[in-house]
């Protein structure tokens, strides 16, 4: 009888750390370390559009625009931001859609690509909708059917609503040729 009983419990010894290992890789797999994102959504003419906040320094109302002679379309004007002159860019004109109309929903955003240098302007939006955290496996790949695809770098869903990544870098580039 008590060899019957030594081989129960062993068996229920055995059951119990097989169940045991298998807890742990499972816990183990579900701690699996996420890389996440963080973007700035917003609109132009009803389309949502995303940048990546590391790029975005500040997210302002729309300061007084002063417009400058001869500049080209795309440049709305200049603006003071704490004593320094700084260049507003109206990113619908850029992307050959209609130009901004400023209401009290519009945002300015100060983007930087190179904090060493200082270099930054600042972007016109029709509307701020959210700044949240994407995981990186959410990202999703450039849709040849989008246009402007000289600035989008991919897409995000927010709220069943796929969201435009533009890619700042081209936007600077484009403006500093």
């Amino acid at each position: 009888m008590d060899s019957i009983l030594k081989d129960t419990y062993k068996e229920k010894t055995d059951q119990i750390l097989t169940e045991a290992k298998q807890l742990i890789i499972d816990n183990k797999i579900l701690y699996v370390e996420q890389h996440y994102t963080k973007f700035v959504i917003f609109m132009l003419s009803d389309i949502y559009y995303a940048f990546r906040a590391i790029y975005i320094k500040e997210i302002l109302t729309v300061p007084k625009i002063t417009y400058v002679p001869s500049s080209p379309d795309y440049i709305r004007g200049v603006f003071s931001l704490r004593g320094d002159i700084e260049s507003v860019i109206d990113l619908s004109t850029l992307m050959s859609m209609p130009e901004i109309e400023i209401t009290s929903k519009s945002r300015l955003v100060i983007a930087s690509i190179d904090l060493a240098n200082n270099e930054r302007f600042g972007i016109l939006l029709d509307r701020l909708i959210d700044v949240l955290d994407i995981d990186d496996s959410k990202i999703l790949p450039q849709l040849t059917t989008t246009s402007n695809l000289n600035f989008v770098e991919g897409g995000i869903y927010h709220e069943d609503k796929y969201v435009n990544i533009i890619d700042i870098k081209k936007i600077f580039l484009k403006i500093c040729a």
